[in-house]
């Protein structure tokens, strides 16, 4: 519901008139009717196929992280080579695969380059990247804010909740939505101890948290996959997202109060 009022003005502004719907219409029919080339149908069916084969080598052989992002990225190659080949032969498709690794680096870098600056500052202040950064001297700032937050404010149900909720939120601020899931469990765990709260609400409430801002709705560097493939300018995909994902993490945090 949140998310449909935000949107609401955008849905009347992009009404489609009846000659867009009929040139949508010829448009659809003329893809129908195209005929495609025999590696295009054959690349249509193999892909998802090797895809599916690479998820199912990695979950059975118990390959993770770097590795299996090795994987995937040598499955894509390799396929990229093989339809290359079929289509311009070998020594056309062979300057093919080299044209398209260097358009997929360049869009790579178009995409991600704001990322690299904003997300920089941040990152100065996450444990691991901090020291990466700055050596031995850095320090993990953020830590030490959600430290001084909780000792500096009186606890209670309620405050725990609506705290536990803005922590978990500033964890997710690097985009991934998981990493810091260990350190909210603890922090979860600490205030349940001490005021017989249940630890696995807590730390489900966190979880959520996390997840909502740094696993893809407003955190710009989250969204990127998607806005490259809409074409949608990542800012405004987090800004049609903010209200709705604040209405529901509220909704979340008095849910889990009662809960408590």
């Amino acid at each position: 519901m949140a998310w449909f009022l935000v949107v609401r003005k955008d849905i009347k502004a992009h009404t489609v008139t009846e000659t867009e719907y009929l040139k949508f219409e010829e448009e659809k029919a003329a893809a129908e009717a195209r005929e495609y080339a025999p590696y295009a149908r054959v690349a249509a069916w193999l892909v998802p196929l090797v895809f599916l084969v690479d998820v199912i080598v990695l979950i059975l052989l118990q390959i993770r992280g770097g590795d299996a992002t090795a994987v995937l990225g040598g499955t894509c190659l390799i396929l990229l080579g093989i339809f290359c080949i079929w289509e311009h032969g070998w020594g056309k498709g062979a300057e093919q695969v080299t044209d398209c690794l260097r358009e997929g680096f360049m869009f790579g870098m178009k995409v991600f380059a704001p990322v690299f600056i904003v997300a920089g500052f941040y990152l100065m202040g996450v444990p691991g990247h901090a020291e990466a950064i700055f050596g031995n001297a850095g320090k993990p700032l953020i830590i030490d804010l959600i430290k001084a937050l909780s000792n500096a404010i009186p606890v209670n149900k309620v405050i725990v909740g609506f705290m536990h909720t803005i922590l978990s939120g500033i964890t997710g601020l690097d985009g991934s939505g998981f990493n810091d899931l260990p350190l909210m469990g603890a922090l979860a765990a600490s205030w349940g101890q001490a005021l017989g709260l249940k630890t696995a609400t807590l730390a489900a409430l966190g979880q959520i948290a996390m997840i909502w801002i740094g696993g893809g709705t407003i955190v710009p560097w989250a969204v990127l996959p998607v806005s490259a493939i809409t074409g949608v300018p990542a800012i405004d995909l987090c800004r049609k997202n903010f209200w709705p994902v604040i209405a529901g993490m509220f909704a979340a945090t008095i849910v889990a109060i009662i809960l408590m």
